[in-house]
């Protein structure tokens, strides 16, 4: 339950920051029963502007990459790690690609309270979990786990990154540098 209260503080906190005159932020909902305005995390993200959040409802996602570049979103899920879970489902010749990649936002996004596990490659051989380029980005309350990559398994940052990274549990992911962070740059 404080978990639950936690995320809703901080998806209020974060949406106040979004809003730019008199233009507000829209909040896409992704559930796995239909009830969302989409069942897919990946959609919601392609849908949204900058600015707007992407809430997710519990439930394990089959996704392939979920580019968040060059657009700031929040990306939150309501109930937290144990229940929200992202799984990479890679498609054929798609088999070597980062779960989130997250490429030059000049302003503040969000990854907050998923399981991330299943990449083999990442982006270049980097960031199997996530991948961050030149971007402002805060990543945490995340449980990343159970990802290959050559250069960062669970998070890869580069070019000149600003990331916030804390209150993850990174574990069991296997790199040749880096098997759970690996910061470049």
């Amino acid at each position: 339950m404080f978990n639950h209260i936690r995320h809703l503080l901080f998806l209020f906190i974060l949406s106040s920051f979004c809003l730019n005159g008199s233009v507000s932020a829209t909040t896409w909902h992704v559930a796995k029963d239909g009830s969302g305005d989409t069942e897919s995390i990946e959609m919601a993200v392609f849908l949204a502007s900058s600015g707007d959040t992407v809430l997710v409802s519990y439930g394990e996602y089959l996704e392939t990459t979920i580019y968040m570049s060059n657009k700031s979103v929040f990306l939150i899920s309501e109930e937290g790690p144990e229940t929200t879970i992202i799984i990479h489902w890679g498609l054929p010749g798609l088999e070597e690609h980062t779960v989130i990649e997250i490429k030059d936002n000049s302003t503040l996004c969000c990854i907050d309270g998923f399981t991330i596990t299943g990449a083999a490659g990442g982006f270049d051989g980097c960031g199997g979990a996530i991948f961050v380029s030149s971007s402002d980005v805060i990543i945490r309350n995340n449980i990343i786990t159970g990802n290959w990559c050559a250069n960062g398994a669970g998070i890869c940052c580069f070019g000149n990154p600003s990331p916030t990274i804390e209150n993850n549990l990174i574990y069991l992911n296997e790199a040749w540098v880096g098997g759970g962070i690996h910061i470049q740059n």
